[in-house]
């Protein structure tokens, strides 16, 4: 064979590799770990931060069995345009509910990263969440908090906002996501309250993810039942006036409710004594809906501190000390216990009782109570 020969053989077989590699294009490479929002009864968004818009290949099976089912990318967000990070969700659907599935994600350079995550039960079960918010600015104290999460092993964990300083690619992968937390949400789908720090940009849309089905047309404020809760996710940088789309999905979300118990999220506290203060914006949404429509328990952040506030029989709790400044706190007629502590707090759920206890950076209990039927 002549080299003209050989020269026309090699570029032939060079671009049918070619031809062959484009119709079947490698995983995009993974940047960090993967992570879960977004659980149902039978649904749950693997979320997957990569560099390209190839697709995110899972593989996903019960705890127990062999047989695996493989699913990718559903769609992606572009998270930061300079520096070309896509975040994937891969929706896993048809899932059995109160189950525990193992998953495995490919990466495009040969690793692989795998978890674990529990489906929602339908009712009638015994299971503990977590509450954290305002882990920015301090990624040491949000570390620490997210490894004492951890040990607690919650089934899910729902966030009060200011989860970054500015809502920028790198506040969120420099404060947010630590591996600390990546260890955690990897195996804990969060829900988050998103803040006044991290609202608004391009990072954060790529981020969240609202659950599948929600009717809310918004991923900053939605709805879901875990069990005997029905949880609503309020968005606090958009207007909860009455007559707005927000307040009107709030008010005839929890009137059509009939879960045993009804808990709502928020990052802005209605009342609060000390830091912000009480938000006047935000009295509607109690005295008209959330009191009207049995809600139990509210969950907030903002201001930087641990506080349980009782007004018309409804507590409100502010869970704010996951890392950002303390603030100091003072103690109106209505606050039953307040402190100046890092802090987060975990719920043990029943079908007729919600036992909170909320603990400090070191794992000490700062406040200890039972709201029951």
């Amino acid at each position: 064979m002549n080299n003209k020969l050989k020269n026309k053989t090699k570029t032939a077989l060079i671009l049918f590799l070619f031809l062959i590699l484009s119709a079947f294009p490698l995983n995009a490479k993974i940047l960090m770990t993967p992570y879960l929002q977004g659980v149902t009864t039978s649904s749950i968004y693997i979320m997957v931060a990569t560099d390209s818009k190839n697709d995110v290949l899972v593989k996903y099976s019960k705890e127990n069995e062999q047989k695996t089912i493989s699913e990718k990318t559903t769609f992606y967000i572009l998270a930061n345009e300079k520096s070309n990070v896509y975040v994937h969700r891969i929706l896993l659907k048809k899932l059995e509910s109160a189950t525990t599935y193992k998953y495995e994600v490919f990466n495009g350079n040969g690793q692989t990263y795998a978890g674990t995550f529990t489906t929602a039960p339908k009712e009638n079960r015994n299971f503990k969440f977590a509450v954290m918010g305002d882990c920015r600015s301090n990624p040491n104290i949000h570390a620490a908090i997210s490894k004492e999460i951890r040990k607690q092993s919650p089934m899910f964990a729902i966030y009060t906002g200011d989860l970054c300083h500015d809502g920028k690619f790198n506040s969120w992968k420099n404060e947010f996501f630590v591996p600390e937390e990546l260890a955690l949400i990897s195996n804990v789908p969060f829900f988050n309250a998103v803040g006044n720090h991290e609202f608004g940009t391009n990072s954060t849309a790529a981020f969240m993810q609202a659950p599948e089905g929600t009717n809310s047309g918004s991923k900053y404020y939605f709805s879901f039942d875990y069990s005997d809760i029905h949880i609503i996710i309020l968005n606090s940088q958009e207007s909860l006036k009455k007559g707005s789309p927000q307040y009107n999905f709030a008010y005839n979300d929890l009137k059509n409710s009939n879960k045993k118990w009804k808990i709502a999220a928020i990052h802005q506290p209605i009342y609060c004594s000390g830091g912000h203060g009480n938000n006047p914006a935000l009295y509607d949404l109690a005295n008209d809906i959330f009191d009207h429509f049995g809600v139990n328990l509210v969950l907030s952040g903002h201001s930087h501190f641990y506080q349980r506030n009782v007004v018309n029989g409804v507590t409100f709790l502010i869970i704010a000390g996951g890392g950002a400044p303390l603030y100091s706190p003072k103690k109106a007629n209505y606050t039953i216990k307040t402190d100046k502590v890092y802090n987060y707090g975990i719920v043990e759920a029943s079908p007729i009782a919600l036992h909170v206890i909320v603990y400090d950076i070191n794992g000490n209990i700062i406040d200890d109570f039972e709201l029951s039927k």
